[in-house]
């Protein structure tokens, strides 16, 4: 599983979660208080608007009051549209693609190939 953000420049930020781990509205809230508030400071900006789908964990009560608390604004989600999803054409596509072809055989080279695409 891999979380990604992106900014208008592309993939701002990104974690691999561990194998067979599934991320929770905790996990989630730890990965956008981690990651989201090092972007906020390296850009400058201090009231951040985010997008993100409609999954249980990015939904969730928790989630929620965090971005509250952080001043975040949260745009509604589109409903399911090709041109309307940026990590469908612009973030996976190129991942997928790079990584099409290879096999790892183990989680550990998997990630090392995902670290070199994210470099």
């Amino acid at each position: 599983m891999i979380i990604v953000g992106m900014d208008i420049a592309g993939v701002a930020f990104w974690n691999m979660m561990d194998e067979n781990v599934t991320v929770t509205a905790e996990g989630y809230k730890n990965f956008l208080d981690e990651y989201v508030s090092d972007w906020c400071y390296q850009r400058g900006v201090e009231d951040p608007i985010l997008l993100h789908d409609n999954a249980r964990p990015h939904k969730s009560r928790i989630v929620g009051e965090f971005l509250e608390e952080k001043n975040s604004t949260l745009l509604p989600h589109p409903s399911y549209s090709p041109d309307m999803r940026p990590c469908d054409f612009n973030c996976f596509v190129h991942l997928k693609e790079r990584l099409r072809g290879h096999r790892y055989q183990d989680f550990d080279q998997f990630n090392i190939a995902i670290k070199k695409f994210g470099a």
